[in-house]
Formats: C-alpha cells, sequence, structure tokens
C-alpha cells in the first residue's frame, strides 16, 4: 500500500509522505489570486523529492477523469511539477497511457477547485493509512463501504472549504466502475433520477444506487445496447428541455460557429452535460482569429460544432451559458478570458463540401475564411440554411463491394486504426462478439463503441445515405459495417457485411510489397558483414537482442531486418510489443480479463502470435519485443519461458490456467531490443545471455550516414557541424569510467530534417530538447563536464 503508480517499485504513499504534504498543503493554504501552479510551487519548495512524486501522483489522479484535455496537456503539467523536485516521469509507463482518452467532462468547477480535489487525495490516503490491511480489503471488496468513506472524507474538506469536491464520484467510478456512472456531479445525478424516476422501483434509495437501479431497468429495456447516461437514446429522456434560453435584457439570440480540431479536442468528449470553457487566447497568449466573436456572444446564444480535418463536418449543436469572462485554465499561468458553453444534441453530418455549394452560405464568416477559425458569428438564416442540409436525406440503400473497396482505400474514410478491428475480424472469419475481438487486439471490449459509430458516420457521408434505424427510431450506426445476433451466453455476435467482408478478402490478396537484403542495407546504417552475422545467429538460436545505446535504430532496425528476411512486407507475420515493468503473464500468454458479463479466460498477445505460426509452419514469424530488458522475462513467458531456447522448439507443456498443451513452434523468431544506457540492464543480464544471442550495434557516424543525410537536403557544412558535436561528446562519454560505449548518442537524432524545415533550427532543436536532457541524466552529479561539452555548439 505504499507503492507508486508512477515509479513503480519505489514507496511514495507512505504515511510519512502524506503527513508532510498535509503539513505544507493542505494546513497551509494560499487563498491569493495566484495560478494553481505559482501557488503548489511556493509551498512545495524545499521538499523532498517524494513529496513532489506524492504530488504528481495526487495530479495523475486528478487528470485521469477529465476527457476535455488533451493528452499533451496533461503531461505538460506533470512534468512541469516534477520539474520543481528536479525528478522525471517517464511518459513510456503503461498507467501514462491512462491520460490519453479520459472518461468525461467534469465540467469548469473541477479545473478551478483543483487545490480542494487535491486536498481530498491527501486526507483520504491519510485515513486509508490508519486502517490495519484487513480493513483495507474489505474496503476494495465492499463498494458501500468505499462510498460511506469517500463521503466522511468529502464532509470533512466541506466543512473547512465550505465546497462539495468531485473526486469523491470520480473515484467511485474508477474503483467500481459496474455501480457507479461516469458522473462526477451531485446535481446532475439528482437530475437524472428526477427525469427517470419512473425506472426507479425504491424512491428510499441514495442516488448512486438509484442510478444503479435505472440503469438495470434501462439494460432490460434495450437488450444488448451499452448504456451511458451521456448518449442516445438515454441522454434525451432526461435531457429534454434543454433548448437554449435567450439572453438576459431582452436581448436577441445570436447564433455561431464554433471549430474543434479532433487531434486535439472532439465534440464527442464534451457530451457529458458538463460546460466547458473555450479560451479566447491561444496557449502563446495570442487573440484567436476573428475576436470580435467572442466578445459579443451572450448566454442562451446557439452554436454549431464543426470539426475540422480530418473530419470537415458539423456534427453537434450547443448554446453559450456564460459570455466573455475570466477563469482559470490549464495551460495559461494566470486567469485567461474566454467563453463557456456546452452541448445539446447529435446532428447528423453536415460535411463542409455540402456547406460550400449552398449560396446563401458563399458571404457566411466561416465560408470565407475557409472555416479558419476558432468562433465565427452567423445569422439566423445562414444556421438554418446550414441545419437544414441536416435534413436533406436519401432513401437507404446497400453498399455495393465496389464501394467498399474504394471505401477502404480512402484515408478520408477508413483510418488506420479502423483497418486494424476489421482485418482482426476478417482474421476470425468475419464474426466476433465484441470481447473476443477485444482479446484478440489487446484491448477493453467498449473501446470500438466510438470509433465504430464515427466511422459509420463518415461512410454514410461519403455514400450520402441515411443511417439505419432502430425500432424507437433513432440511428444506429452499427449496423452501416455489421449484421448481428444475440447468443445464448448473452454476447452479441458481429457479422461483417457481406459486401464488406468481400471488398476486405479482395484487399488481403493484393501481393505483398518485396523487401530484400539490399533494401534493408539501403535504409539501415549496417554494413553487409554484420548482417550476415545476424541472419546467421537468428537462424540458430531462433532468439536475438539488438542492443546499443540511445539513437543507434535499434528499434527501425529490427522490424526491417524481419521483412528483409522474409523477402517480403507481411504485417501478418510481424507483431511487435514493449515491454515495462507493469507487463504481465496475462497481457502476453493468457488471463482472466473483464468482459460483458464478468471474467472469461483470454488469450494474450504472443500465444495468439504463436497459434497463427502453428498454423503456417512453411512460413517464419518474427515476434519483436522493444525494450525487453524492462520487464520481468521469467514472469511475462511463465511456462513458456523454456520453450523459447532453440533446442526447446515444438516441445509441449501444459499451460496454467488452460490446462491445455501449448509450444512455441520452431517458425517463431523472437528479435528483442535493449538499450545499453538503462540502469536496469545489470539484474537481467543472466536470464537473457541464456537464451538470446546478442548483437551490439553502435554509432554509426560514418560515410552512409553523411550520403544519406546530403542526399536528403542537409548541407555539408551541417552534416560535419554534426559529426563533429557528437564525436566530441560521444568520445567525453566512451571514456568516463561511470558511462562507457554503452551510453553513446546514436546516428539516429540526426537522420531525417522535416521538410521545410531550417537546418540550423533543427540543429539545435535535438541538442538543446533531447541530447543535453540526456548528459544532465549521465552526469547528474557532475553538471560541470555538461557546461564543458555543449560551449560552443
Amino acid at each position: 500500500m505504499d507503492g507508486s503508480i508512477l515509479w513503480p517499485g519505489e514507496n511514495i504513499w507512505t504515511l510519512e509522505n502524506l503527513k508532510q504534504l498535509k503539513k505544507v498543503y493542505v494546513d497551509r493554504p494560499d487563498n491569493s489570486n495566484s495560478s494553481f501552479e505559482d501557488k503548489l510551487k511556493i509551498q512545495l519548495r524545499g521538499q523532498s523529492k517524494e513529496i513532489y512524486k506524492l504530488v504528481c501522483e495526487c495530479l495523475f489522479v486528478y487528470y485521469l477523469f477529465p476527457a476535455n484535455m488533451n493528452y499533451k496537456t496533461k503531461i505538460k503539467k506533470l512534468d512541469n511539477v516534477a520539474s520543481w523536485g528536479n525528478i522525471s516521469i517517464d511518459d513510456q509507463l503503461n498507467s501514462i497511457q491512462g491520460l490519453h482518452n479520459g472518461i468525461g467532462n467534469p465540467g469548469t468547477s473541477y479545473s478551478t477547485r483543483k487545490p480542494d480535489e487535491i486536498t481530498y487525495l491527501c486526507l483520504l490516503g491519510l485515513k486509508i493509512k490508519e486502517m490495519s490491511s484487513q480493513q483495507r480489503n474489505e474496503l476494495l471488496a465492499n463498494p458501500e463501504k468505499s462510498q460511506n468513506l469517500l463521503d466522511e472524507i468529502r464532509a470533512a474538506v466541506k466543512s473547512s472549504n465550505k465546497i462539495n469536491v468531485q473526486m469523491r464520484h470520480v473515484l467511485l467510478h474508477l474503483l467500481f466502475p459496474e455501480k457507479y456512472e461516469r458522473i462526477a456531479s451531485s446535481e446532475q445525478k439528482k437530475r437524472i433520477i428526477h427525469y427517470l424516476k419512473d425506472f426507479l422501483p425504491d424512491k428510499k434509495l441514495k442516488p448512486d444506487q438509484g442510478l444503479l437501479k435505472i440503469r438495470e431497468k434501462l439494460e432490460e429495456k434495450y437488450p444488448g445496447k451499452r448504456i451511458d447516461f451521456y448518449r442516445s437514446p438515454i441522454k434525451e429522456m432526461w435531457n429534454e428541455g434543454e433548448e437554449p434560453t435567450p439572453p438576459e435584457g431582452g436581448e436577441e439570440i445570436r447564433y455561431f460557429w464554433l471549430t474543434s480540431k479532433p487531434s486535439i479536442w472532439s465534440v464527442e468528449n464534451i457530451k457529458d452535460g458538463g460546460e466547458v470553457f473555450y479560451t479566447a487566447y491561444n496557449e502563446k497568449g495570442n487573440k484567436r482569429r476573428i475576436f470580435g466573436a467572442f466578445e459579443i456572444a451572450q448566454e442562451g446564444d446557439r452554436i454549431l460544432f464543426y470539426e475540422s480535418h480530418p473530419n470537415k463536418m458539423i456534427v453537434a449543436e450547443g448554446k453559450v451559458t456564460k459570455g466573455l469572462h475570466t477563469e482559470e485554465h490549464d495551460g495559461f499561468q494566470s486567469p485567461v478570458e474566454g467563453v463557456s458553453f456546452q452541448y445539446i444534441r447529435d446532428v447528423s453530418p453536415i460535411h463542409w463540401d455540402q456547406i460550400i455549394g449552398v449560396e446563401d452560405l458563399e458571404d457566411s464568416s466561416p465560408v470565407k475564411n475557409g472555416a479558419q477559425g476558432s468562433l465565427f458569428e452567423l445569422s439566423k438564416d445562414q444556421f438554418e440554411a446550414i441545419l437544414a442540409l441536416e435534413e436533406v436525406k436519401p432513401e437507404e440503400k446497400e453498399i455495393t463491394s465496389e464501394t467498399w473497396s474504394e471505401l477502404l482505400q480512402n484515408r478520408n474514410v477508413f483510418y488506420e486504426s479502423d483497418l486494424v478491428y476489421l482485418n482482426k475480424m476478417f482474421e476470425l472469419g468475419g464474426e466476433a462478439t465484441a470481447t473476443q475481438l477485444a482479446a484478440a487486439l489487446d484491448k477493453h471490449y467498449s473501446s470500438f463503441n466510438a470509433p465504430v459509430v464515427y466511422l459509420a458516420k463518415r461512410i454514410l457521408g461519403a455514400t450520402n445515405m441515411a443511417p439505419p434505424k432502430r425500432l424507437d427510431g433513432k440511428d444506429f450506426f452499427w449496423c452501416v459495417l455489421f449484421e448481428g445476433e444475440e447468443q445464448e451466453d448473452h454476447h452479441f455476435l458481429w457479422r461483417l457485411k457481406p459486401n464488406l467482408k468481400t471488398a476486405l478478402a479482395a484487399i488481403q490478396r493484393k501481393p505483398l510489397e518485396n523487401y530484400t537484403k539490399e533494401d534493408f542495407l539501403k535504409e539501415a546504417f549496417i554494413e553487409e558483414e554484420q548482417f550476415d552475422i545476424i541472419l546467421n545467429l537468428l537462424n540458430y538460436k531462433k532468439t536475438l537482442i539488438l542492443q546499443g545505446p540511445p539513437g543507434v535504430g535499434k528499434t527501425f532496425v529490427s522490424k526491417r531486418l524481419a521483412y528483409s528476411l522474409m523477402g517480403e512486407k507481411d504485417p501478418d507475420r510481424v507483431e511487435m510489443v514493449q515491454f515495462h515493468q507493469n507487463y504481465s503473464y496475462d497481457d502476453f500468454v493468457m488471463g482472466y480479463r473483464p468482459d460483458e458479463n464478468g471474467f472469461s479466460l483470454q488469450y494474450g498477445i504472443f500465444y495468439d502470435f504463436c497459434s497463427r505460426a502453428l498454423k503456417n509452419p512453411q512460413k517464419a514469424y518474427y515476434f519483436i519485443i522493444d525494450e525487453i530488458n524492462r520487464g520481468n522475462l521469467s514472469k511475462i513467458f511463465g511456462e513458456l519461458f523454456m520453450l523459447i531456447e532453440h533446442d526447446k522448439r515444438n516441445e509441449y507443456v501444459t499451460m496454467g490456467y488452460s490446462k491445455q498443451k501449448f509450444t512455441v513452434p520452431g517458425n517463431v523468431y523472437l528479435i528483442g531490443t535493449m538499450n545499453t544506457a538503462d540502469r536496469s540492464l545489470a539484474q537481467l543480464e543472466v536470464a537473457l545471455r541464456r537464451r538470446f544471442a546478442f548483437v551490439t550495434l553502435e554509432p554509426a557516424f560514418n560515410e552512409k550516414w553523411r550520403f544519406t543525410l546530403i542526399h536528403s537536403g542537409v548541407s555539408e557544412q551541417m552534416v560535419n557541424k554534426i559529426q563533429f558535436t557528437v564525436e566530441k561528446i560521444n568520445k567525453e562519454i566512451i571514456r568516463d569510467f561511470q558511462l562507457g560505449p554503452g551510453y553513446a548518442i546514436g546516428h539516429s537524432f540526426f537522420t531525417s530534417k522535416p521538410e521545410n524545415m531550417d537546418e540550423e533550427v533543427w540543429f539545435k532543436g535535438i541538442v538543446n530538447f533531447e541530447i543535453i536532457p540526456l548528459l544532465k541524466e549521465y552526469f547528474f552529479d557532475r553538471p560541470e563536464i555538461v557546461t564543458a561539452l555543449i560551449e560552443g555548439i
């Protein structure tokens, strides 16, 4: 219970650390008008690294819920706090990936009351530390006991801070998602219960238990449907009457167009009912384009949400909830001006090509500006002209296999990520339950919901078709791509539409691109003699590790090495994973995982890979493990660890979970990569050496590298400068008694200058933000060496 989320193996959540955090932070609140970060920095000044790490862990928990904040902003915030304590966070940790999507939109107050939410986490941690191990286990096993504890701490925070923190709702959902909804507002929970009280048999239940009962009734009414209170058709049941209210003072309603960029934030992430604050300034502090639109927006004004590249379509309607005002906002040092708004309803996609084809919209602000901006004012006629396009829908028709083939090759419709799960379903015979598909791709069964809906909408837009309808009249987007039926075990079996399956089969039959030894030698900075050594080692040993210092292209080389040995680029016979400290046997081989009906035994990525290889013994299969030394190999491989040895292939063992016989076939080759500058190397040396052959890749600032760089457009003078700089640095690293050749700077840092970027800017960017931080880590106790090395660069 003393462990760590962000620094595995360390004890961060200790009683002593929590008491100290309470002393310097909770007991010494800063009520000034400074930003949260400025106040926190002062409060933590002079504290140990463990306290800074504890604060980072609290902030990590805080950032898990918001879906209306992008991943880069969350990481930037955490890195900023970590830098105050001269510590760093490994953004490759599996736990960090949980910050990518978020869970819901907690609203503006969650952002503005961040100090109180962190206070809540600290007090909760102290309370849990007072418990015995048995009491803690009972707490995790009993949702009601957990709820009572969280309510007790919430009441304590309210008595001193006069507010109801939302972390109570967040933690209950994180701990018991099957019992507590992804709703971070007490008022919204009460509102849902009020409007859906007909589904509630016992009116005396507490709000959370009442919502659970309502969910169960809704699942009976909509069998096979994932119930979400923020999605249709459930949202409309309790959100009726949420029409825009006219501005105060009798002013007329204004109309606006708001652009979102899906790569930064998506309308899909603001459908949770909370307010969203949109700044009138960008993160550089400059006013957004057409600033006047922000100045005139008032409460009750109506908004159309437009998603820019690559979607380029109106997807929803909303309203302004507060005109131009000042708030604290993540990404800004001090409070900033902006407008708050709220999602109301989905709009059947209205594409940019449709909008620019309407004569009445030619003079509209978004069309004249090519939608390049944030907020545009529309006239009432223009607003209604755009919405009128939503109602123009031709009769539903079947998509032919020829059309499917065209769509599958159109990257504005089918993204690469869509092809991953569709091709996997095709491999499974064209049908699978969500759980089966999730297990095959190492994902959660609910992770396909949003991508399938968005893909279906893009398909409908490209074919100018109306969406299929449910019996209740609601749109049903899954049926654009799939047919299905409920099985006896209550899992829903999805089948690819016949014409789509035919089109996928045609694509699967396309000839693979050839890739030879000569192609490999052109791309990789490896000499032919070393290539031949690698080939012989891999053919004999069947397991190989490419080791070397940072930036020698180990990962780049590994996949191309596999292709060159196969003679073709066949992605079905190459699989890549990255090990980390939390990677487990359950992920890799097999284990019990949650699905729609509880838990079931599901196979991991290596088990599935070996199964595929067993069915095709004439072909070689290559499994690549990046950062192999970061994982505990004996635990990850389990019974199969012995079988990866070349003389144990095709021998069978009985698997612990399934009790079935299994083997690692002889046509499976393992290629690992390992960073010799990684300090976790030594403890795994013995286990690795016995089962793998090792090949060292070294920095290759040679004539081949020079030719490649000059041929790409980098001047000879810059190539000379790079070579002189890196050789100077590497000379110091190699002769250092604590470091040596395994820590040298590799050529991959300088192999691909972005097109149209000034070469001096490119060079300085790599030196300042990649190499110098690495040197500071190497010589953390001797900063004078770093100063001498970078002087004059």
